[in-house]
């Protein structure tokens, strides 16, 4: 109850009195590293739609930051087992998502989407299939590409391993559409070549298969699909 006052607090001070509206934000920041254990969907779902409707109508980067890791907690207090997120906060995130990816009902910023997987890997897990095909679709803008296969590979962690297992489906997905993006790279002018996307593509490459090397159905999987054309960039064709 007391993040979106702060929010606002923040917004109309930040104009005149930046040190009140840096303590109001200092505030926001310490609500959301509390621990929270009887929140409901329906007040999940509230707060992200107040605190989203705050980022609206402001620019102060600041504030957008702070609504930034306001994003993040929701998704956290939402989820009851620390895997998933709640259904009705899913389908939330996954419209804010869109509406990155497309500009949809003004700017939503990357750190919206960015930082909640990056800060809570673990549930997204079950996203993986929305977050590779956004980062692999050349309709989407090119660094918000890289951004998203970027977090996407940080899910690929042995500690998210430890606790939930990857469906053979993804692995094999990301190594065809990998696949593909190498082999457009290696028939393409070298000119176009963007180097952050290739190096972001790379590691996602590497972090899976550092994360599934120890089965060998995952293996083969990136083995088929990879194989060829690493040979060939290896080899500078």
């Amino acid at each position: 109850k007391l993040v979106v006052p702060l929010l606002k607090w923040a917004k109309v001070d930040a104009k005149t009195h930046d040190k009140v509206a840096q303590k109001a934000l200092e505030l926001v920041n310490i609500v959301v590293k509390m621990k929270f254990t009887d929140v409901s969907e329906k007040e999940a779902l509230e707060l992200l739609k107040k605190v989203l409707e705050e980022a609206q109508t402001t620019s102060n980067l600041l504030i957008i930051d702070v609504v930034a890791r306001c994003v993040t907690f929701v998704l956290k207090i939402s989820s009851k087992d620390g895997k998933s997120m709640s259904a009705g906060v899913r389908t939330e995130f996954q419209t804010l998502f869109e509406n990155y990816l497309k500009n949809v009902e003004g700017k939503v910023p990357s750190n919206f989407v960015i930082q909640p997987i990056a800060d809570l890997p673990l549930l997204f897990v079950d996203q993986l299939g929305m977050l590779i095909d956004a980062g692999f679709d050349e309709q989407n803008r090119i660094f918000k590409r890289t951004e998203i296969l970027g977090a996407t590979a940080m899910i690929f962690t042995k500690q998210v391993l430890q606790e939930t297992s990857i469906k053979s489906a993804i692995v094999k997905k990301i190594g065809k559409l990998a696949a593909a993006y190498f082999q457009k790279v290696i028939d393409s002018d070298k000119s176009e070549l963007k180097p952050r996307l290739f190096g972001t593509v790379l590691q996602l490459v590497l972090k899976v298969a550092s994360c599934v090397q120890n089965d060998e159905k995952h293996v083969e999987a990136l083995r088929e699909s990879l194989e060829s054309p690493i040979r060939t960039m290896s080899e500078g064709e």
